[in-house]
């Protein structure tokens, strides 16, 4: 095998732009990635490029070269940074690159300078120094349960007859260097038959039989070496057992809803799996057996590293990653045609019985090991949003998904008619979905709720976008109810904060949008546009307090009972009462305070062996008072909150305090909450973005538990 030099020219040109934001701003690498010439030769170019406040993924598919040795094609797609299309104005849009690459004394590039234009007009120039002959650099960690035996090489003139080209001893590292992908193996000394980096991590961790998926992805956080839910440039490869199903060599299994953050971060080899024992018995002898056995777990492991890169199986249908990632899906049909089996590469197929052969010889034999040009064409040119362990999900970011025919509509509205916020004041929009298809729909139950059905992106004008990662994640069952055709389902949505943070915090402007799973495809909302005031007066003081991570969390999922918590944010809450910020977090703590609630204590009994206890905790009514009921009783001041939190939103803290003062009998106080919320939606001067029936539905629901209330007083 090649021992990873690309070409002569091929690879990785990295530049800076210019830093903006003041001294602690990051300062953003530019990058080239041409493909020119080497082992798999494309012809084509790519890169990230920074233009004032707007971050730019192109790509050149085919460039063309002219006598002086310049290279020159059309940019044929243009996205952000997580592959979303772009918007720019047709005179500054860029159309053509123009590429010159210098080379060294010997023979290494030193230098390319690119000069982009829109439309035949100069628009920018870049210089960017050679920085590597790999477009992508990943750290592999190995750990192998005790044992058993790490496979990293193959070495293809152990079976008889040679199935392909006499290719010599085929390692792992070498095939991902010859893709353009740098993958650093440790030595062998750093990974054996005991896991690494600790000699106590024996075999028997837990029953070691065989493994779930959520117990691949517990060991791995547990395992890892500096683990962490974000991108770091690594991968985690575990050779262990064999998973809870058989004829299963292999799986990267950090996606879906084992875990709820960064994905494609882990993998594993299932080394005694059902089809690896049946290769070594079906072979002639047991020396062609054991040889035959090492290949498929090579060919597995390549394989599902190679998942955690977004590459996917042929069968697989793209989702998301267009224009990056594209290939006419194959059918698992046992008897494909000639011009599928030409294509066989390392993800035509996980293995050759499921391909349909009977001799897994026959696969091997029409199956090469190196990667289809379309994953080259991903993983040299893609984002690396998309491309990188730990960033996109699985089968792609879904961002640069265009709507589907799914017969559905997706709006993402604000609760007021400027699109404008304070400062300090989290911003809640309103999702809205309709059945345009003209007839019933099926969608599932809670499709709002159900946060793996739902992707949100924010961007703030000049950054990167980032994918919303809520608190918490809610699953529900996969039951479907009927959606009637021109039926309107709305609800509130959270944006401001989650697991990384505060997303919208600093003054300026933002852009959402939403994408959402459903039974017949995807569909993607528009992108609504908002912007957040600048500072007031006596604003520094506060935000220190305000976005933190515990605010962040009260708001978000319905307040604390935390005493020192409480006496701090009920003061901060009243003291800034007129303050656009302060019902959000008014209404959260007065939930909290107003229904009985359970607190998970330090326990000394040591006779039960209890560490900790339940303390129950009394409805408190007297500070409720201070927070809830001038903000629910007055018409006035139920109209100016809703416009902050969403009239969405406010019915649910409606229904919630009701039921709640109802149970300390409190009835009458109940039923106000109902009858001002009530007129409130009713009046003329409600909003005309509240739709018929969801004011129908909302005024039935309440009426409902007015009735209920009214006859128990």
């Amino acid at each position: 095998m090649s021992n990873g030099r690309l070409a002569s020219i091929s690879g990785l040109y990295r530049a800076h732009a210019q830093a903006s934001g003041g001294a602690n701003a990051t300062v953003t690498p530019e990058e080239l990635r041409l493909a020119i010439d080497g082992l798999h030769p494309s012809i084509s170019a790519s890169g990230f490029l920074k233009l004032g406040n707007t971050d730019i993924c192109w790509y050149a598919p085919r460039l063309i070269r002219a006598d002086t040795g310049e290279f020159s094609g059309k940019i044929e797609h243009l996205t952000t940074l997580q592959g979303s299309p772009l918007q720019m104005s047709q005179g500054d849009k860029l159309t053509e690159v123009e590429i010159a690459v210098s080379l060294q004394m010997n023979g290494i590039p030193d230098f390319a300078d690119v000069r982009f234009l829109a439309t035949g007009v100069l628009k920018e120039t870049r210089h960017f120094p050679y920085a590597s002959p790999y477009f992508r650099e990943i750290e592999l960690e190995i750990d192998v349960l005790d044992g058993l035996e790490p496979i990293l090489d193959f070495d293809n003139n152990s079976i008889q007859p040679v199935t392909i080209d006499d290719l010599g001893i085929l390692t792992l590292k070498d095939i991902y260097q010859n893709a353009g992908i740098n993958v650093k193996v440790p030595p062998p000394l750093e990974f054996g038959r005991i896991a690494i980096g600790d000699a106590t991590r024996a075999a028997a961790e837990g029953d070691a039989g065989t493994w779930s998926k959520a117990e691949l992805h517990q060991a791995m956080q547990k395992w890892q070496k500096d683990f962490r839910d974000t991108a770091q440039g690594k991968i985690w490869l575990f050779f262990t057992t064999r998973y809870e199903k058989s004829q299963q060599p292999g799986m990267m299994f950090d996606f879906g809803a084992a875990d709820f953050g960064a994905q494609r971060q882990g993998a594993a080899v299932f080394l005694d799996d059902e089809l690896l024992q049946k290769y070594e018995q079906q072979a002639a002898n047991p020396l062609q057996g054991k040889a035959k056995r090492r290949r498929e777990a090579f060919f597995t492991a390549v394989h599902e590293v190679g998942h955690c890169f977004n590459l996917l199986d042929k069968w697989q249908p793209v989702n998301g990653a267009e224009p990056w990632l594209k290939h006419t899906p194959l059918s698992r049909n046992p008897n494909p045609p000639e011009d599928a089996k030409e294509k066989l590469r390392f993800f035509s197929l996980m293995s050759p019985v499921r391909f349909g052969s009977s001799d897994p010889n026959q696969f091997f034999s029409e199956c090469r090991f190196e990667f289809a040009d379309d994953d080259l064409q991903f993983v040299h040119h893609a984002p690396s949003f998309l491309v990188e362990p730990g960033g996109a999900a699985f089968r792609g970011s879904q961002a640069g998904a265009e709507p589907d025919s799914s017969g559905f509509k997706l709006k993402v509205t604000g609760f007021r008619s400027r699109k404008e916020y304070a400062f300090l004041e989290p911003p809640i929009l309103q999702l809205r979905l309709k059945n345009i298809s003209g007839e019933r729909k099926q969608i599932p139950d809670g499709i709002f709720r159900d946060d793996l059905l739902m992707r949100i992106f924010i961007t703030k004008r000049g950054e990167q976008s980032k994918l919303y990662r809520p608190y918490v994640r809610h699953c529900f069952p996969s039951t479907l109810k009927p959606m009637e055709n021109r039926e309107v389902i709305t609800e509130s949505l959270w944006i401001a904060s989650g697991l990384d943070g505060w997303y919208v915090r600093d003054p300026g402007d933002y852009s959402v949008f939403v994408i959402l799973h459903l039974p017949d495809g995807m569909v993607k909302s528009n992108t609504f546009e908002f912007s957040v005031r600048e500072r007031e007066p006596g604003d520094k003081a506060i935000e220190e307090r305000w976005f933190t991570d515990e605010v962040g969390r009260i708001i978000r999922l319905g307040g604390t009972r935390d005493p020192d918590l409480l006496y701090e944010l009920v003061h901060l809450a009243l003291r800034y009462g007129k303050r656009p910020f302060a019902p959000h977090l008014a209404l959260a703590l007065g939930v909290a305070l107003a229904k009985k609630y359970k607190v998970l204590e330090s326990s000394q009994d040591k006779e039960k062996n209890q560490r900790f206890q339940l303390k129950p905790l009394a409805a408190e009514l007297e500070p409720c008072q201070d927070l809830v009921l001038p903000s629910l009783i007055e018409a006035s001041q139920v109209e100016r909150i809703a416009k902050s939190i969403g009239h969405v939103r406010l019915k649910r803290y409606v229904i919630e305090l009701a039921n709640a003062y109802a149970d300390e009998y409190k009835i009458n106080d109940s039923i106000r909450f109902i009858e001002t919320f009530q007129s409130v939606i009713q009046s003329p001067e409600a909003p005309k973005y509240l739709h018929r029936c969801w004011i129908e539905t909302a005024l039935k629901e309440t009426g409902e538990l007015k009735a209920t209330l009214t006859s128990k007083k």
